[in-house]
């Protein structure tokens, strides 16, 4: 079965595409990309996604199907220039909400748009069953860290928001959110009219801002014991607004972002003992800068793998948690999502 998953990440990149080929001998998984891409949003849809939590109920169901349209006329795209064919499609869809303390998730594209502008079944709502089972919904990649790449101890991914899964044991897994990576440092290279901070140039320049530095340290979330996870709301609503305000200029604000993203992972990772290299994956392992402040502060080392693995592998584990729901298998982790049981997250949609 050839499984197509669909991506898109909280620091608004774009949409990433990854289609996948899966095998199992025993207990070994391998997988194959045979096509990926990350197609851009316009500044239009862009703005869309930004701003859709602050909407009214019928502008949000109608960018929510609007979505399903899109993600739709993307797919058709992709495979086309690849001249591929999809059995089978698992898209993450763009959160807009998650608040799992009141068990409410919200990944919009809505499923039966999707799959009727592919002709392809649909599986979406990757989340939603641990959530009504008490969980976090948040990380759901673990499970496909333990299955697809088994000789890494730890797999750090460094996307809009910095999480890590860590095996504890041959069945037991453990995964969290650490602090806001992507969403704060590109949201500072904005405002020089960068998309990001390429290698972490313009961060290596600044000086850290210790008032700053301080105050981001002191976040509630940062309290709150594991399992835990963060949203994308609370990051615009807590974190953005206290680094816009504060004084000084986009490179000490940057250096002192870096700075805490490092601290934090000092902090979140000391009581693991992690041994050997640990797998780096999401837009921040291109962040040079980031990269050897977080080695510095936590003694770790992190492994860089090829450019194919950093850019997809959430899209690469959206298709391998759509195969195991199509096959019936348990996708989510109760341990380390914190719900009651382990679930078969997915709703599927047929053409």
């Amino acid at each position: 079965m050839k499984v197509l998953g669909i991506m898109s990440g909280s620091s608004l990149d774009g949409v990433d595409l990854a289609l996948c080929r899966f095998e199992q001998n025993d207990d070994l998984w391998k997988y194959e990309i045979l096509a990926a891409e990350c197609l851009d949003y316009t500044n239009e849809w862009r703005e869309r996604l930004k701003t859709l939590p602050e909407k009214s109920a019928k502008v949000f169901c109608q960018t929510h199907f609007d979505y399903g349209h899109l993600l739709g006329k993307y797919v058709n795209q992709f495979l086309l220039k690849y001249q591929q064919k999809a059995d089978l499609i698992a898209s993450h869809g763009h959160t807009v909400f998650h608040s799992p303390e009141t068990k409410m998730t919200v990944q919009i594209g809505e499923g039966s748009a999707l799959a009727m502008a592919t002709k392809t079944k649909v599986i979406t709502e990757l989340r939603t069953a641990d959530v009504a089972n008490g969980g976090q919904g948040a990380p759901i990649v673990p499970l496909v860290d333990k299955c697809l790449f088994p000789e890494y101890k730890a797999c750090l991914n460094l996307g809009g928001i910095a999480n890590i899964s860590i095996r504890r044991s041959k069945d037991k897994v453990l995964a969290f959110d650490i602090c806001p990576l992507n969403q704060a440092l590109n949201f500072l290279a904005n405002k020089l009219g960068l998309k990001y901070d390429d290698k972490g140039n313009i961060a290596q320049k600044g000086n850290v801002l210790v008032d700053l530095l301080a105050s981001l340290n002191e976040l509630d979330f940062y309290k709150r014991s594991i399992p835990k996870s963060m949203a994308n709301v609370w990051i615009r609503e807590k974190v953005l607004p206290l680094i816009e305000c504060h004084e000084g200029s986009t490179s000490d604000k940057l250096r002192t972002v870096v700075e805490h993203i490092a601290i934090q992972m000092q902090i979140a990772l000391k009581e693991f003992k992690i041994e050997g290299a640990i797998l780096t994956t999401g837009g921040g392992a291109y962040n040079d800068f980031l990269i050897a402040e977080i080695e510095k502060q936590t003694n770790l080392k992190l492994f860089i793998p090829a450019p194919e693995v950093i850019e997809y592998k959430e899209a690469i584990a959206m298709a391998f948690l759509g195969f195991l729901r199509n096959a019936g298998i348990e996708n989510v982790l109760s341990s380390v999502t914190g719900a009651s049981k382990n679930t078969i997250n997915g709703a599927l949609y047929l053409p």
